[in-house]
Parts: C-alpha cells; sequence; structure tokens
C-alpha cells in the first residue's frame, strides 16, 4: 500500500500513476484510504491515473490449487472467465466507482488473460504465471506488453 512520503510530491501533470492491488485481501478500509489518496494526488497534480483491476488466482487456496493441477501435457490450472469475475467483483465495483475518463481510467487485464469462456494458466503452450497468487512470470510479461499497447494509447490521447 502507498505510504505518503516525498517521492509523491513531486508527481507532476506529465506523470502516469497505475494503481494494482490485490482483490482478495479482505482490507477494504486501507484500499479506499489509499485509493482516495492516490486519486487526490492525481488530480491535484493533473496527472492521469489507470486503475488496473487484479488477476484472478485459481482457487481459494492460491499455490494449493494451482501447482497440483499441472499434466505433462502441458495443460495448467484454469478458472471460468465468469467465476473469476464474480471473485473479483466487488473490487471491480470500487475501481470503477472512482474512474472519469478524464483523468481517472479503469482497464482489465482479463480481457488479454482469458478468453469469453476460461482463464488459463497457459496461454499458446506457455505458463505465464509464476504461482498461484497469481504473479505473471516472464511469458505472462510478453502476454501484457499487448495489453498496455492497445490499453495505453487511446489514455493517454485524452487531453
Amino acid at each position: 500500500y502507498i505510504i505518503p512520503d516525498s517521492n509523491l510530491n513531486q508527481i507532476s501533470s506529465d506523470d502516469l500513476l497505475i494503481f494494482s492491488v490485490k482483490a482478495y485481501d479482505d482490507q477494504e478500509n486501507a484500499l479506499k484510504n489509499n485509493l482516495d489518496l492516490i486519486i487526490n494526488i492525481s488530480k491535484k497534480r493533473g496527472s492521469k491515473l489507470i486503475l488496473v483491476d487484479d488477476f484472478t488466482p485459481f482457487g481459494e487456496n492460491q499455490d494449493a490449487d494451482f501447482f497440483p493441477k499441472f499434466s505433462f501435457f502441458g495443460n495448467g490450472p484454469t478458472i471460468s472467465r465468469l467465476k473469476a469475475e464474480i471473485r473479483r467483483s466487488k473490487h471491480t465495483k470500487l475501481l470503477l466507482d472512482y474512474v472519469d475518463n478524464k483523468n481517472i481510467f479503469y482497464i482489465d487485464p482479463l480481457t488479454t488473460l482469458c478468453d469469453m469462456e476460461l482463464c488459463p494458466a497457459v496461454i499458446n503452450g506457455s505458463l505465464i504465471y509464476a504461482d498461484g497468487s497469481p504473479h505473471i512470470n516472464k511469458n505472462g510479461i510478453k502476454i501484457l506488453d499487448d495489453f498496455w499497447r492497445v490499453n495505453l494509447p487511446s489514455i493517454l490521447d485524452v487531453e
């Protein structure tokens, strides 16, 4: 979470701020406080802020639900996209409540990491997560490159 310090005072209108936190930490008050802080700084400094929604763990027990689901055939765990969206829906709604599409924007990585039915841990034959938290590995970073290429221009072009 954000700890106010002198670096936050150096933010200017030329800066692009990115805020992303885990959706599954039952610390809603801390999340709201941090969002309020970064949004106030963004508005005060005239910088753009992107709220990035969370990825979805593949079960309730993160690594315990992740690693046992691999096979020798390169398959890994999946979660239905609907279940993923439902699991983080409270978090998503909270983020969307702050969006104004002038200074504060929302983007969802599930649009890149999932198809309409499933969110897999293996895409194009490559594991994209390092663990069940889920942390992205180098293969996942390559996939997210496209996500940023698609989403950033429309945000950067807003005056």
